[in-house]
């Protein structure tokens, strides 16, 4: 069991992720991470709350969740290289209240991952707002996003494959 509050996560310069967690259960809460070098936070294997945090300028994913269950609320996702969030590899996320603004794909969920998500915002995607597809052949299925509330400006482009729900 971990918590991990109040601290600034950014600027690494070895590894790829600027904080990785794996096979644990904790709370990450009003952190900001800034200028990850590829992840800001990878999380794999573990069951985790993610509150109140800012994620800025990661140069691959802002928060990439595998094999995890994952709550998320009032986070803010911004100029990600790729992901403001990447949900894969069977995991189960509930996102609220968020904000993802300017990233490459503001939300991506595939390979047998369930998201149920409410009260965001996702602005100015650069090449997609939403993305469902099934990556992993080992995975029977892609993505499944259940949406309430969920305002998108600027890039409004969804895509769904044929082996995800939206």
């Amino acid at each position: 069991d971990f918590s991990v509050k109040h601290c600034k996560i950014g600027r690494n310069y070895e590894g790829d992720d600027a904080m990785h967690v794996a096979y644990a259960t904790g709370v990450i809460e009003y952190n900001e991470f800034n200028h990850a070098r590829s992840d800001a936070l990878d999380i794999d294997i573990s069951k985790v709350s993610v509150n109140h945090n800012g994620f800025y300028n990661s140069g691959n994913d802002a928060l990439d969740i595998m094999t995890t269950q994952l709550t998320a609320h009032h986070n803010i996702y911004s100029h990600s290289g790729d992901k403001g969030l990447s949900v894969g590899e069977c995991s189960q996320a509930f996102i609220a209240q968020s904000v993802f603004k300017n990233n490459h794909i503001a939300l991506e969920v595939k390979d047998q991952s369930v998201v149920t998500a409410n009260e965001l915002i996702l602005e100015n995607s650069q090449y997609k707002a939403i993305n469902l597809y099934l990556k992993n052949k080992r995975y029977s299925k892609g993505g499944v996003l259940t949406a309430h509330k969920i305002a998108i400006n600027g890039n409004k482009r969804v895509t769904v494959d044929q082996s995800s729900v939206l």
